[in-house]
Parts: structure tokens; sequence; C-alpha cells
């Protein structure tokens, strides 16, 4: 199965409507069906192990109505499952909005209306992704570093001007904005240590910096916002001007 793709249950007494409703969203959305039945009792024992990301709901169901049960079939769901009333009776729209339910709709099901229930998830998808960038970019990102003596410390990254990597221990040091020189672990690569941060860029084989205390380039040198008087020349190497270049003025 795509990962990429929605995921989707159908809960549905009628087989004829559950193939409808999946040949719909399969072959005109970028909809996966992870699941179909004909019970809520089946769907229980099914659906915390499958998460779906919308769950199709039929109203009335083998004599009863599912809103009987919605508390407990929406407790075995996460959070941010989208529930969508699927049935042939608009009466239960006022109920299934007290419910709180993402979407309703009337059987037989359309394309249009298909796509307006799959606008608005992706619409909702893509609201809370840029809450949540936004809610990480107000937070200082922090990393736990552990050094030669194994002690543990933790360094907020935009406390770090640049690392260098010592000849003697043969280990990368972080040169934080407070003067302190934090020795990493032995086995900390250059690697790992850009991957930390799009702001971290190779100067070269000794040197990583941060971008955002860059001041100024001068010639093949980068000088430091402040920066420690132990390394006062921070030269950019041929192998690594081209893209760190690129890097510095992308910011």
């Amino acid at each position: 199965m795509d990962e990429k793709l929605v995921k989707a249950y159908i809960i549905d007494d009628e087989e004829d409507a559950i193939k409808v409703l999946r040949d719909m969203l399969e072959n005109n959305f970028s909809v996966s069906i992870c699941g179909t039945s004909s019970s809520i009792d089946s769907a229980l024992e099914e659906l915390p192990d499958i998460s779906p990301d919308i769950l199709f709901l039929d109203v009335e169901m083998n004599g009863t109505t599912s809103l009987e049960r919605y508390t407990e079939l929406s407790q075995t769901l996460l959070y941010d499952t989208k529930i969508v009333f699927y049935t042939g009776f608009d009466k239960y729209m006022l109920e299934a909005i007290r419910r709180q339910a993402f979407d309703y709709i009337v059987k037989p099901a359309n394309i249009h209306d298909l796509s307006v229930i799959m606008n608005r998830y992706y619409e909702h998808e893509l609201s809370s992704m840029k809450k949540k960038q936004s809610s990480y970019s107000s937070t200082p990102k922090t990393i736990l570093l552990t050094n030669e003596y194994n002690e543990q410390f933790a360094i907020r990254l935009n406390d770090i001007i640049f690392f260098c990597f010592a000849t003697e221990p043969k280990m990368w040091e972080a040169i934080c904005k407070d003067g302190t020189i934090r020795p990493l672990r032995h086995r900390t690569s250059a690697e790992l240590i850009l991957d930390f941060s799009s702001s971290f860029k190779q100067i070269n084989k000794r040197y990583i910096v941060n971008l955002n205390y860059v001041e100024s380039i001068i010639e093949n040198t980068c000088v430091m916002i402040g920066q420690s008087d132990i390394h006062p020349e921070l030269k950019i190497s041929k192998n690594f001007k081209r893209e760190f270049m690129k890097s510095f003025y992308n910011m």
C-alpha cells in the first residue's frame, strides 16, 4: 500500500454501497481503502490496528443506527481520524453536527460531493501542518550530546557559532556564543552534525559554521558574529565553496 495515499475505511451493511463508494474514492482521488466492514462489531476489532485517515460511516445499519455506538467507535480511532456520515437519509444531519462529524454525505454518493469532502480534508491537513511548523519554529531546537567522558548535555542549536575538529584529541567541538567549547563524543561525524540543522554548513574539513552567525565573507574567509579569538580565521576551501556560497546567498 502506498503510504502517501489517504487511508479510508468504510462501514456499511450494504455490499453494493461499499463497492460504489470504494470505486469512486480509489478511481478519482488519492485514496486507498484500508478496510471495510458490514457491522460496528467487526469494525471495532479491526480499526485499532488500521488507523485510517477517514472513516465513512453508514448511519442506519442492521435495524439500528451507528449513532448509538458513535462514542464507542470514536474511542477506537486516533484523535485526527475524520468521520464522515454516509447515509440515505438527510434527517441525521443535525445529529452528525452535534457529534462533531467531519462531514456528511447522502447516498448515493457522487463525484462532486466526494470532491468537496476530500478538498476539505486536504485543506484541513495543510492547515494543521502549518500550525505544527509554526509551533516548532517558535521553540528553540535542542540537541543532546555526549562528550568523551560519557557526560550528557543539551545545547540549543542557535547557541552554536560553529564546530571545529580538534586534531588532539581527534574529536569535533562545538564553539558556543557564550564562549564555552563543548567536546563531542569521538564517533560524532561531520555528516551527523550537518543533519542537526540546515543552518550548519561545512566550509572545510575542520570547520562547520552556523549560517546565522556569518557576519561577512571576505575573499575566502568567514567572519563570524561573536567569533572566538582562538579561531581567528575560518577559511572556505575550494571543495566546499560552491555549495556554501549557494546556501549563504539563499538565507
